[in-house]
């Protein structure tokens, strides 16, 4: 995949999601929040400043509301040239550095837990294709200046795609939250025998070992794979990895 190394469309109406996405991020924009968002976009950029990825709502592209399955939410995008493809904790393929940093402790934690062989795999496409939404609290972030658009609004969204996944009648799914920011501030009730909320700390080498629930040893991968194969005999992490693979 040929990608822009940074955004450069401010209107965040003109950003390409799934038609099921479409009036849910209507209903954003509209917002005070969403409206001071999209300014602030717009001067930033006119300043020249640098803003990864190139496509924010990429997730909301390749994984449509009705085949969510899996919500992943991380951080903010990684802020190095090139490497943030709009999927939260994924590496974009034009990416010549070979450092995974989270993705690394990602596929560890994945193969200790389903006890599989590990894989290096750096696109998380597949997964996103799958039913797998890989969302970051905030969607854009400032060339090298991590955690920069941690206040610009973004977490509103995500509550508003959040409740849209949680509306949906008795469909089943599985909430990761990996981090304080979305642990924090995103209202996640399981309230539903179908809707299924595991917490632990984010999987960057500088926390992925912190208490009091650290990422590695949490057990995600086969914790959402049981609670899937309960109403879908035949999820497997395995399926969407060989997809991502190919």
């Amino acid at each position: 995949m040929t990608i822009s190394p940074c955004l450069q469309d401010y209107c965040v109406e003109n950003w390409e999601v799934s038609e099921e996405w479409t009036p849910i991020v209507q209903s954003y924009l509209q917002t005070e929040t969403g409206q001071h968002l999209r300014d602030t976009l717009k001067q930033e950029l006119s300043k020249k400043v640098q803003i990864y990825p190139p496509h924010p709502f990429r997730a909301l592209r390749l994984c449509p509301l009705p085949k969510v399955k899996v919500v992943i939410i991380g951080q903010d995008p990684y802020h190095q040239e090139g490497k943030a493809d709009g999927l939260a904790f994924s590496i974009s393929s034009n990416y010549r550095n070979k450092r995974r940093d989270s993705l690394q402790n990602i596929w560890t934690e994945y193969s200790r837990s389903l006890k599989t062989p590990r894989t290096n795999h750096t696109d998380l496409t597949g997964w996103a294709q799958n039913g797998v939404l890989l969302l970051n609290y905030s969607l854009t972030v400032q060339a090298n200046l991590p955690n920069s658009h941690a206040h610009w609004g973004w977490g509103v969204l995500l509550q508003f795609i959040v409740d849209a996944i949680l509306q949906r009648p008795k469909a089943p799914c599985v909430f990761l939250l990996w981090g304080n920011f979305s642990q924090q501030k995103l209202n996640i009730v399981p309230d539903y025998p179908h809707i299924l909320v595991l917490r632990a700390s984010h999987p960057s080498p500088f926390s992925a070992y912190k208490n009091p629930n650290p990422f590695m040893g949490c057990n995600h991968f086969s914790l959402t794979q049981d609670f899937l194969q309960q109403f879908e005999s035949d999820w497997r992490w395995e399926t969407n990895i060989a997809c991502a693979d190919g």
